[in-house]
């Protein structure tokens, strides 16, 4: 009995040995990323050759050498070590930037204003080419200029052309009438 007791032990560790060989704590893929990553295996396994795997995918060779590739990127990504510690969120991380980012804003008007009072200090004045420079969206009471667009510009020639235009024919059209009514004046005070 303990022969055959034995012979049962072994065949059940040899069995879970066997069974925790098979199994995997793959999480698997859509359809499709499954079939190519077992083409691949097999590939790299040495059961398939690379035109056996590209004909089982559908795919030309060149396009099986790049899935593979591809897979063999991914997968030494995937075996990078990755930091310890708890890893901020993108949220977190995005908070922490705009909180930097209005820090820097403040020290920033607080290093012009600093510049601002030395100047005066000094008895320097800011020149309208400084001032233009530094800031030259604004206007000269500080209002924000708007600048112009391309389509807004085209407008404006067009109209200006028409307002050219347009007087240029006025103008020729009341010389002709100008002229002889001016000849008939003078020759009125020519007779009188």
């Amino acid at each position: 009995m303990s022969a055959s007791g034995t012979s049962n032990r072994t065949r059940e560790t040899t069995s879970r040995k066997t069974s925790s060989r098979k199994r995997h704590g793959l999480q698997g893929g859509s359809k499709e990323a499954n079939r190519t990553v077992v083409a691949i295996l097999e590939v790299l396994g040495g059961l398939r050759a690379p035109s056996e795997a590209a004909a089982a995918l559908n795919v030309s060779l060149p396009r099986y050498y790049i899935l593979e590739t591809r897979a063999l990127e991914g997968m030494v990504a995937a075996c990078e070590p990755k930091p310890l510690g708890k890893q901020p969120s993108l949220e977190t991380r995005i908070t922490i930037l705009e909180k930097e980012l209005q820090q820097a804003h403040r020290q920033c008007a607080r290093q012009q204003a600093l510049v601002r009072v030395a100047q005066r200090s000094v008895g320097l004045s800011v020149t309208e080419t400084q001032k233009s420079k530094a800031s030259p969206k604004r206007d000269r009471k500080g209002r924000k200029r708007r600048s112009p667009t391309v389509r807004a510009l085209k407008a404006a020639d067009t109209l200006r052309n028409r307002v050219v235009s347009t007087e240029a024919t006025e103008v020729q059209q009341s010389e002709p009438e100008a002229a002889p009514d001016a000849g008939r004046k003078e020759g009125q005070n020519v007779s009188d």
